[in-house]
């Protein structure tokens, strides 16, 4: 009842944000620390999944997508992950999602099977970074960091990407993929490939309840879904424990 109470604590605060604000930015109302004594001591802070790589992303209109599998790699070069591990991972969410069978419902489980003998270092950095959603998404400008945007935008230059962050995060938010293009100086041809947006859909809610003496992490998967008469929130997974 506890994880409940605050998951609907955390739903209520992502409709307060919809009801602000188009745009997912860091900050919004949405990422509120939440502490709840009742019925169980229990606190919750909630992540924008889409500030990360979604490793669905991997296949795009059912078909294995070049730029997205590049932007893996880069990915997996800047945590320190081994070529031959980070091809494994590849390898394994295309196969799932191309009929071998059903995906873990995180990227945990799939670091897991995909790696099985992996160095835990490495797995360790890359969760970090990486997500598994139920369908793919845009990187959100307004909550990624740099490097993770860098990875998305290799040709842009890094310093110009950080100082335009900088603005960003003092309140100069990206309004479109357009501000976006036209900010980093993106030319249309690589704005047409790359899977970058403005706003965010899914969240992920990491939490723990104090049982007594003991503290118990769990972790929550919430889907906003924006519609033309509101909002829809919904949790779509919860697991308890490590």
């Amino acid at each position: 009842m506890a994880v409940d109470a605050a998951t609907e604590r955390a739903s209520q605060q992502l409709r307060e944000d919809a009801a602000v604000q188009v745009t997912t930015v860091a900050g919004g109302p949405w990422s509120r620390p939440i502490a709840l004594q009742s019925p169980l001591p229990v606190q919750l802070q909630l992540r924008d999944a889409q500030a990360l790589f979604n490793l669905r992303n991997l296949v795009r209109n059912g078909r294995p997508d070049a730029h997205a599998q590049a932007v893996l790699e880069r990915v997996c070069a800047q945590q320190g992950v081994a070529p031959a591990a980070c091809a494994q991972v590849r390898d394994f969410v295309l196969a799932r999602i191309g009929g071998g069978g059903p995906l873990p419902r995180d990227v945990h489980g799939v670091l897991a099977l995909a790696v099985p003998e992996g160095d835990p270092g490495q797995m360790q950095a890359l969760a970090q970074v990486v997500t598994l959603l139920p369908r793919d998404t845009l990187l959100n400008a307004n909550t990624s960091t740099a490097a993770l945007l860098a990875t998305e935008l290799p040709d842009t230059d890094l310093s110009r990407l950080q100082a335009l962050l900088g603005e960003r995060d003092a309140g100069r938010y990206f309004l479109n993929r357009g501000d976006i293009e036209f900010r980093l100086k993106v030319p249309q041809a690589q704005m047409v490939e790359t899977q970058v947006g403005i706003h965010s859909e899914w969240f992920l809610a990491d939490g723990s309840v104090q049982a007594d003496t003991v503290s118990v992490p769990f972790q929550a998967l919430i889907w906003r879904e924006h519609r033309d008469l509101g909002v829809r929130v919904q949790r779509m997974w919860t697991r308890i424990g490590t």
